[in-house]
């Protein structure tokens, strides 16, 4: 959804959200964070905003258009410091700039990360919560620490319908509802989900509303930081 509804914003397509088309099915949260790699002299996120309200820091992400990105932006703004964001088109080479030190912090999707826990530190996540945190050294919520009220910027998967449908057919999609909230606790489902590699806690069911919620944040956060998505002033 996030990165959709980032591009959605920034593209201004004709359809219309959620007029047209609506998420129903949230399938997993992968939170978005800020990671260093552990030879780094940042130990806590309150390391990284006092630097950073120094002197801009370089943070590699996988991309500009992203909801980490965005996070990263938005803490800037909310605590006077400056990241310099560096897209490396990809989580991968993302990671391999951190674990290098070619960039002074990496923002990506929280997954990738604890899988290479023995090369980096996860200093603080996008979300009012961290699921992962016996996997991080419980490092803490963002907003948790600086007080701040930035929303929850975790990538995620989900299912979508057309509005007009959802509308026309009620009892059908309510049928679609039911069953997608069935097979998140099926515990076939679970084993299959953590045969991808994708760690048990990302696995998180949301609904309309919840999913709507998310969308409609997402589209206001990237109409507020156009300029930097988008590499163009004004």
């Amino acid at each position: 959804m996030g990165l959709e509804m980032i591009m959605y914003a920034l593209q201004k397509p004709r359809f219309r959200f959620p007029d047209d088309l609506i998420y129903f099915c949230r399938i997993d949260v992968d939170d978005s964070c800020v990671f260093v790699r552990n030879e780094s002299p940042f130990r806590r996120i309150e390391d990284v905003v006092a630097e950073a309200k120094r002197w801009p820091l370089n943070t590699a992400t996988s991309r500009i258009p992203h909801p980490a990105s965005i996070g990263i932006l938005a803490l800037g703004e909310a605590t006077g410091s400056r990241f310099n964001l560096v897209p490396y088109a990809g989580g991968n080479p993302t990671l391999v700039a951190v674990m290098s030190g070619e960039v002074d912090i990496g923002v990506l999707p929280i997954a990738g990360v604890v899988a290479r826990a023995e090369r980096l530190r996860v200093l603080g996540v996008f979300n009012r919560e961290n699921i992962v945190a016996a996997k991080t050294n419980n490092a803490p919520p963002i907003n948790a620490v600086f007080g701040t009220n930035i929303p929850d910027l975790y990538s995620s998967r989900s299912w979508a319908i057309h509005a007009r449908a959802a509308d026309r057919y009620p009892d059908r999609f309510k049928l679609l509802e039911e069953t997608a909230a069935k097979a998140h606790a099926d515990p076939a489902f679970c084993e299959a989900y953590v045969k991808t590699g994708a760690p048990i806690e990302t696995l998180k069911y949301g609904d309309r509303a919840v999913c709507t919620e998310y969308a409609l944040a997402m589209i206001e956060l990237a109409n507020r930081f156009q300029a930097q998505l988008t590499a163009r002033r004004g």
